[in-house]
């Protein structure tokens, strides 16, 4: 299998298009995931390689690579006397 950007469990944001990708559903159901961070639930050896859940639908998507980009991943922790 090609090596991916991304591997199962990666938390990344669904990019934001001017108009839905020709591969997205054309009925425009997996637009409201565009500035989403959604988790990489399975990937496979095909064009389109990445699988999440969407909870809205109730449905699974696969995406492109260049559908996605990485989310850092910060935790921040605040004390009350500080």
């Amino acid at each position: 299998m090609k090596k991916r950007k991304f591997k199962e469990g990666d938390m990344v944001r669904v990019k934001v298009f001017n108009e839905c990708p020709e591969h997205w559903n054309q009925a425009g159901r997996m637009n409201h995931l565009m500035g989403k961070i959604v988790r990489i639930n399975k990937i496979y050896a095909t064009s389109l390689p990445y699988k999440i859940y969407d909870e809205e639908n109730e449905v699974e998507w696969w995406m492109k690579e260049e559908d996605v980009e990485p989310v850092s991943e910060t935790i921040v922790i605040y004390r009350n006397d500080r």
